[in-house]
């Protein structure tokens, strides 16, 4: 897609030429607890007959107990990352685990409910609302697009060619494939490569405080915190966003300011 003159966007007397833009939680409908609660009770009520006389529990009990043990297992930083970046033995694990607090240790059952689970939880899958409308005014402002996720390549391909996200985007970069993922400094350098951009001309967007708005800031980006839930900046956290926002629909109006519209209109 042809870009337009990048130099006509400036922001707070900065040139931005291009943006790196979070996929989970920011632009797709993936996360939170309770699209996971959902999915775990679908999948104990299609294996209820089995379950049942194994576990001894309801689909409902054994929803909140699964709900609970994959709650604890993602609290960990080290099996976080290993987790999205193998994520069929993470569903395992997480089962197997749940399952074992109820005396029940059948690896089929586990591998049965695990898919069960990724089956609703893939269904429910969404863009937000105004993402894409968003997606091509940053293009037609001529910016520079660069989708940075993590998670493993397969399942995150998936996502991005199932909702046509590619065409927007100059570049993707997916931790399963570079080896590296946020927030590791590594992953932001090469996504400014990718593109061809430096760290003072681009806006890094997500929904992650920790991952997209305090390390990006460290390197020189601007910062836009995708703040869905409508939390308050932690007071002890340093360095917040440049700005904050409800949804990446929003994420457009934050260029359209006095500046960039002089310069629009200038001859």
């Amino acid at each position: 897609m042809p870009h337009g003159d990048p130099e006509r966007v400036v922001v707070d007397g900065r040139i931005v030429r291009g943006m790196l833009v979070d996929l989970d939680g920011t632009l797709l409908n993936t996360v939170g607890r309770r699209s996971n609660a959902i999915a775990w009770l679908a999948a104990s009520q299609a294996l209820d007959e089995r379950l049942g006389s194994q576990t001894g529990t309801t689909p409902a009990e054994l929803a909140e107990i699964l709900g609970a043990t994959a709650e604890a297992f993602w609290a960990d930083a080290e099996r976080h990352r290993w987790g999205r970046l193998h994520p069929v033995l993470q569903r395992e694990r997480v089962v197997r685990d749940a399952l074992g607090t109820r005396g029940v240790d059948d690896p089929e059952l586990v591998e049965a409910l695990a898919a069960a689970y990724a089956a609703d939880k893939h269904r429910q899958f969404h863009l937000f609302p105004g993402v894409v409308p968003a997606l091509a005014q940053l293009r037609a402002l001529g910016l520079k697009l660069v989708l940075v996720t993590n998670g493993e390549g397969v399942s995150q391909r998936e996502k991005i060619s199932r909702f046509d996200l590619a065409r927007w985007f100059d570049a993707l970069l997916i931790e399963g494939d570079e080896g590296v993922g946020k927030p590791d400094p590594e992953m932001y350098r090469r996504a400014l490569a990718a593109a061809h951009l430096t760290a003072e001309t681009t806006i890094m967007v997500g929904d992650n405080m920790e991952w997209e708005v305090l390390v990006p800031n460290q390197l020189g980006l601007l910062t836009v915190w995708v703040n869905a839930g409508g939390m308050s900046w932690p007071s002890a956290a340093a360095g917040g966003p440049w700005r904050v926002v409800r949804a990446f629909a929003d994420v457009p109006a934050l260029l359209q300011t006095e500046d960039s519209a002089r310069l629009r209109s200038a001859p």
